[in-house]
């Protein structure tokens, strides 16, 4: 039994051989280890040493975080993992991930996307809605997903203040305790940045002077609680990125520079050149995809929280694709609680309107129905334009596949897959998951009209 454990575990920093394990655990807590082994029953684990990384410096909260790393795993394999507290095996919190492929060797990907977790105020009856995460976790049996990318809105605290660093690592373990998130986090492992309401409050910019000390706030608790890669620079935020194969994910942070008045920006200075080095070594991999935490199609619109309010910064970024002739570009989005997906077609936004990408959004997982941005050129349910399919229960899948030799090995540039679906409703008729659009597209795309 998990006597010990307070909320998770969950695994991040996902590589081609280890990942990273984090948990909240009660205060009696001393000696940690993670046992990991390619059998479910973990019979024969090989055990990897962990530390109880951090304890509230004021002695006054009632749990403290423990934090694993695992290296040496072979790539591409299942593994299984629990957590052994105090010489006690948590056996009732056993995990699964799936390692990565070797960076630089073909080999097919898939992973879940979505956002908007779901908040438990009022206007959102009935929360905790489960259906998401429950079909998600099932995504996660079989073939299974490599990871799942939280593109935001991971839980609604909206802590806007520089408030005690224990009340935003409290938020996350109030999300992780819950018993479906916490059993699809324990059974895949998590790439996630977050949007605004759990980072600072609804459309919240980091970069602005008065919200400096609670975006650190926030990025230290981030930091000690969340598995991740490592920080690209934590000048820029949490953005991190990886390599899956030849598959290259750029989980950008969207708000911890981002700023409301003066000199706008969304990414900062800093982080836009990084982005742009980024984008001019595409031709490196088969697929680059970019994460971003909110829509990137939109009119322009000064007032709004997405892409359109910053026209300058987009304009720049989509002239430096255009220019760098960058052609295996997709992005995955949320924050706004709907299925759309974009073939390239609306995504024209450099100065002569060439080089546009295709763009997949996702969500809400448990948040109330709403739209933001478009047009798409899958906005309807029906497979025609529109400005997005408003929904809850509603996530993503991303395949990358390759055509195989007549030895079975990948070969060439792989197709990409997006599949936009809706979980039923428990207590109805409804299918347990049903496909609401799909798209595919060749990863060496032409969109845009190089």
């Amino acid at each position: 039994m998990s006597e010990n454990i307070y909320a998770g575990p969950w695994a991040g920093g996902l590589t081609e051989q280890g990942f990273v394990v984090k948990g909240a655990v009660f205060a009696g807590v001393t000696s940690v280890r993670l046992l990991v082994d390619r059998s479910s029953a973990l019979t024969s684990p090989t055990a990897f040493p962990g530390t109880v990384s951090w304890t509230d410096p004021s002695g006054d909260y009632r749990n403290r975080i423990v934090t694993v790393p695992v290296t040496g795993l072979e790539p591409r394999t299942v593994y299984h993992y629990v957590l052994e507290l105090n010489g006690t095996r948590q056996d009732d919190r056993v995990g699964r991930i799936r390692t990565l492929g070797r960076p630089g060797e073909k080999h097919d990907l898939r992973f879940g996307i979505g956002s908007c977790s779901g908040n438990d105020g009022f206007f959102n009856f009935g929360f905790p809605h489960t259906e998401a995460f429950d079909a998600l976790a099932d995504e996660c049996s079989g073939a299974g997903l490599d990871f799942f990318a939280h593109l935001g809105d991971l839980h609604y605290g909206n802590i806007k203040s520089d408030e005690d660093l224990t009340k935003r690592i409290e938020r996350y373990e109030w999300f992780l305790e819950m018993v479906h998130h916490g059993r699809l986090f324990r059974n895949t492992s998590v790439s996630y940045c977050w949007d605004d309401h759990d980072f600072l409050g609804n459309n919240r910019s980091g970069g602005d002077p008065q919200y400096r000390t609670a975006a650190r706030s926030a990025l230290d608790a981030y930091d000690i609680f969340v598995p991740h890669h490592p920080f690209v620079n934590s000048a820029f935020g949490i953005t991190q990125a990886f390599t899956a194969g030849r598959v290259r994910f750029l989980h950008v942070d969207q708000r911890f520079n981002k700023t409301s008045e003066g000199q706008r920006t969304i990414l900062g200075g800093l982080q836009k050149q990084w982005l742009l080095q980024e984008l001019s070594r595409a031709a490196e991999f088969d697929l680059v995809i970019w994460a971003s935490s909110f829509p990137w199609i939109a009119a322009p619109d000064s007032t709004s929280d997405h892409w359109g309010a910053y026209e300058h910064e987009r304009r720049d970024i989509a002239n430096a694709i255009r220019d760098l002739g960058v052609r295996n570009l997709c992005m995955v989005s949320g924050d706004a609680h709907m299925l759309a997906i974009d073939d390239g077609s609306n995504n024209r936004f450099s100065s002569d309107g060439h080089g546009g990408f295709p763009v997949f959004h996702a969500a809400a997982l448990d948040s109330n129905p709403s739209q933001k941005g478009g047009t798409y050129s899958i906005g309807q349910e029906n497979g025609t334009a529109g400005a997005g399919i408003a929904g809850k229960r509603q996530y993503g899948i991303v395949e990358v596949t390759y055509d195989r030799d007549a030895a079975g090995r990948p070969t060439g540039t792989p197709r990409v897959t997006w599949i936009g679906r809706r979980a039923g409703k428990n207590g109805t008729d409804q299918p347990r998951i049903r496909d609401v659009i799909r798209h595919e597209f060749p990863a060496a795309h032409s969109f845009g009209g190089f």
